[in-house]
């Protein structure tokens, strides 16, 4: 009895120790997680294409149907894939980023860090 209870600490231990680390979640709605870059501003240009139009070249092309550049940096592209394999959310944040260009309003984007000009979005925020 007393290996079998010493076998389950040590078991739960290892879980703890080696399961997905959720450290990296956001804490709150205002804080990022530790691996994404924030930027804010205003849409200047909102393209969505068909699926399967690339941008970019090589090892720095996009595969994604709905692509955003901010003011102040027209070469940089914020990408969302719409294909039929993406999670729902992705539609969510193309109307959202759609709204946010019609109606002139500053978004903050969140992607993760990449040597890339084009980046994938992972979350859309917008304040008042």
């Amino acid at each position: 009895m007393r290996k079998s209870l010493l076998s389950s600490s040590a078991l739960i231990t290892a879980l703890i120790f080696t399961a997905p680390s959720w450290a990296d979640s956001p804490v709150n709605i205002v804080t990022p997680d530790t691996h994404s870059l924030e930027v804010t501003g205003k849409i200047t240009r909102y393209r969505v294409q068909i699926e399967g139009l690339e941008i970019g070249s090589a090892e720095h092309a996009a595969d994604a149907e709905v692509l955003v550049s901010l003011d102040g940096n027209d070469k940089t592209v914020y990408v969302v894939r719409l294909h039929t394999d993406s999670p729902p959310i992705n539609t969510v944040m193309a109307d959202t980023l759609r709204d946010a260009f019609i109606n002139n309003s500053k978004v903050t984007l969140y992607h993760q860090k990449s040597p890339s000009d084009h980046l994938k979005l992972h979350m859309v925020q917008m304040d008042r």
